[in-house]
């Protein structure tokens, strides 16, 4: 009985404490135009070419 009461204490405390980090890293969100890497990626234009050469 007292080590589950131990255990669980421990856990909860692990919980407390991961859930406390200080979040100093900023978010960095950002967008891909799909378009010009189609256009300009020499692989992405030969997989263009097979698969229009399938259709």
């Amino acid at each position: 009985m007292k080590r589950s009461i131990l255990v669980l204490l421990v856990l909860s405390a692990a919980a407390i404490f991961a859930q406390n980090q200080p979040t100093t890293v900023a978010l960095k969100v950002g967008y891909v135009d799909s378009e010009i890497i189609m256009t300009q990626f020499s692989e992405a234009i030969k997989a263009k070419s097979d698969l229009d050469g399938l259709v």
